[in-house]
């Protein structure tokens, strides 16, 4: 569908929150390592999921620089603020106020 946006959050604002992310990351010394596309997640250790979640800002910050891949941006944010969540990081409610305008 020709204006259709699935992911509602101002650029800008997607850049601060993976930011914010991105400097915790670094600080706990997190690798950027993707999870093998065959791998049982819940067989997945906690540095495996946040390294995930490290390697997921890359494809998001690339994507920003194109207006056709907000879907593809939504995605991958909401994927990477469920593995911060599943990981202990950060509260359902924290990640909404992240989400805020």
């Amino acid at each position: 569908m020709p204006g259709l946006q699935l992911c509602s959050l101002a650029p800008r604002k997607i850049l601060s929150i993976i930011n914010t992310y991105e400097i915790r990351l670094r600080q706990e010394k997190i690798p950027k390592k993707r999870i093998l596309l065959d791998k049982d997640w819940s067989e997945c250790t906690k540095i495996e999921l946040l390294a995930h979640a490290h390697y997921l800002i890359g494809g998001i910050k690339k994507y920003l620089k194109d207006r056709n891949k907000a879907g593809k941006i939504g995605r991958h944010l909401g994927s990477l603020q469920t593995i911060l969540m599943i990981a202990g990081w950060q509260t359902l409610k924290e990640t909404m106020n992240h989400n805020r305008p």
